[in-house]
């Protein structure tokens, strides 16, 4: 028995030899928390803002008793405000402006186009009916009939028609 070779490791032999290395982690968590503790201590004067020199009345401000209360005009009229001046020349100016106005007509024409995908959209909620009718033509092959390659076949039209009611249809899709 003494024969076989036998590996022991360090750290098996020291656990059994009696070494203390393994509590050493132990002892420094105080350590550990002592120095984060300080860490976080702040040496540094405590803050003063700086002193600024603010004038009593700024030099825009109007002088005392001179000063306006605000009058909202919620109910005035918004629309042609340049009729206020009573200016013919401004009012000719602003209908010519209007009549030119590439940016108002692209706007209209979008807003048509909203409205009529609006349309289009809502009237899938609807029943649909749908009518066809078609002719369509044909001419057979003459291999088909068993008739040589040569051979003349007539051609003939097909007519067809086409329905589908709403009878089963709720027109919720």
């Amino acid at each position: 028995m003494n024969d076989l070779p036998i590996q022991i490791s360090r750290t098996t032999a020291a656990v059994a030899a009696g070494s203390t290395s393994w509590r050493r982690p132990a002892r420094l968590f105080p350590l550990l928390g002592t120095l984060l503790t300080l860490a976080g201590c702040s040496l540094a004067p405590p803050y003063q803002p700086p002193v600024v020199d603010t004038p009593a009345a700024f030099k825009e401000a109007a002088p005392a008793g001179l000063w306006k209360t605000a009058e909202p005009a919620d109910n005035n009229p918004r629309g042609e405000w340049w009729k206020a001046f009573a200016d013919p020349v401004l009012d000719d100016l602003e209908a010519r402006a209007a009549a030119a106005n590439q940016d108002l007509k692209a706007g209209a024409a979008r807003l048509a186009q909203a409205r009529a995908l609006q349309q289009s959209a809502r009237s899938a909620l609807f029943p649909q009916l749908g009518i066809g009718a078609g002719p369509s033509r044909q001419r057979p092959s003459p291999a088909s009939q068993g008739l040589g390659t040569d051979a003349d076949t007539s051609a003939f039209t097909l007519w067809r028609a086409q329905g589908n009611p709403p009878i089963f249809s709720s027109g919720q899709k």
